[in-house]
């Protein structure tokens, strides 16, 4: 039997959209990290609906797998780009 889902944290489709608190929360982070990913354009895809921001879970489920390191001399050295 599987156990019982986390009410802190409940499981997201791919296409649920987030709010950056939800994000935040989901990947225990600061509301202000996402901010500054979105201004520098580091961050997950983002949706721009009036004056809201929300995130698609499975862009955001992508661009963390695609951030996943074994070590700290995998990391893209500073200025450099890093694979979306």
């Amino acid at each position: 039997m599987p156990p019982d889902p986390d009410p802190n944290h409940p499981a997201f489709s791919a296409d649920d959209m987030l709010s950056t608190a939800q994000v935040a929360d989901r990947t225990f982070t600061c509301i202000s990290t996402w901010a500054k990913r979105r201004l520098r354009g580091d961050g997950p895809r983002y949706l721009k609906i009036g004056r809201s921001v929300r995130y698609r879970w499975g862009d955001v489920e992508h661009w963390l797998h695609a951030h996943r390191y074994w070590n700290t001399s995998q990391y893209p050295a500073c200025g450099e780009e890093q694979a979306p």
